[in-house]
């Protein structure tokens, strides 16, 4: 069967048999990486798989119908499955590589990451005493699971063993933040950017924590640093940048933001982007802009809770519209 891949983004489908992919992952000129790296594949029939390389580099991945995966939202050829094989090492740029079949071996080489780059792998992980990671293992079993307290204590348990665990610091953040301590979370999350300045999912975190909570000049604050990192890996920075400057009533930084977040989210993870975007040109005076953007807005997302609101805003948008004609 054939397939191919985009970047990770909503997209779910189920296949009725299991397929195997397999490859290896080097560094520049072939070399072996100095520990396994992070595997994630995933297709819209065939299933899903997470797991690590061997010390070569080399992966075998067996997918399970049924086991779901977040993938792109390209459009799919009819009988044409989508995959993707996602490749990350800490210090290395994560690498996103489509496949045209499952037969052939995948050959990923991942490339060092400028000193001043952003990693959504932290070396710290690779740092850590084997007992540390099989807590930190177990952590995200529970956190799957839902099962925020465990996951929680198993966390706290890794960082005990290994205070610099940037990775366990982040995971334990999100299991305190499921359990609504936001003062915990928020430490938790600042120890893990303290651990690995370079790593960048415990800044996305606290800046959707920080936004939660209206603090718009620690939402500014947060995404300004991590833009620095990551100016185009991550949109998600650049849409609470425009929340954040939208509150703050920084309308052309704003607006300047809210553009690059939906210029860079390809598959429309960041809807709500559009609106943020589509309110600001309405600051601006942009009627049919704000219109625009609003009804992409409800046609990307037609079921948003604060759809009945948004449809009554471009109504509002539209009288004015009209009425401002000579």
């Amino acid at each position: 069967m054939r397939c191919r891949a985009a970047v990770v983004l909503p997209w779910l489908c189920v296949a009725p048999l299991a397929a195997q992919i397999s490859g290896r992952i080097v560094a520049q000129g072939g070399v072996p990486l100095p520990a396994p790296a992070n595997v994630v594949i995933g297709c819209q029939m065939a299933g899903s798989w997470k797991g690590y390389t061997d010390h070569e580099g080399y992966f075998t991945s067996v997918l399970r119908a049924g086991e779901r995966r977040e993938v792109s939202s390209i459009q799919s050829t009819e009988g044409v499955d989508q995959c993707q094989v996602e490749a990350s090492f800490a210090g290395y740029k994560t690498q996103v590589v489509e496949l045209t079949n499952y037969r052939d071996p995948v050959l990923i080489t991942l490339r060092p990451l400028r000193p001043d780059q952003g990693s959504q792998v932290s070396f710290t992980s690779w740092k850590a005493p084997q007992a540390a990671r099989t807590l930190f293992e177990e952590g995200e079993a529970f956190s799957k699971g839902e099962q925020w307290p465990q996951a929680a204590a198993k966390f706290k348990g890794a960082v005990a063993i290994s205070p610099d665990y940037a990775a366990a610091w982040n995971e334990l953040g999100h299991a305190l933040e499921q359990q609504t301590d936001r003062v915990a979370a928020r430490d938790a999350y600042l120890h893990a950017i303290a651990s690995d300045g370079q790593f960048l999912p415990p800044r996305a975190r606290l800046a959707a924590l920080a936004a939660k909570g209206g603090e718009w000049n620690e939402v500014e604050r947060v995404t300004a640093a991590a833009l620095k990192l990551a100016p185009v890996e991550i949109p998600d920075f650049y849409f609470y940048n425009a929340v954040a400057n939208y509150n703050l009533g920084r309308l052309e930084p704003a607006e300047n933001s809210a553009h690059r977040a939906i210029q860079l989210d390809r598959n429309h993870r960041l809807a709500r982007a559009e609106y943020v975007l589509g309110s600001i040109l309405a600051k601006h005076g942009d009627l049919s802009g704000a219109v625009e953007h609003m009804g992409a807005y409800l046609k990307l997302l037609p079921e948003a809770a604060d759809g009945d609101k948004v449809r009554g805003e471009i109504r509002e948008l539209e009288s004015r519209s009209q009425t401002a004609r000579p």
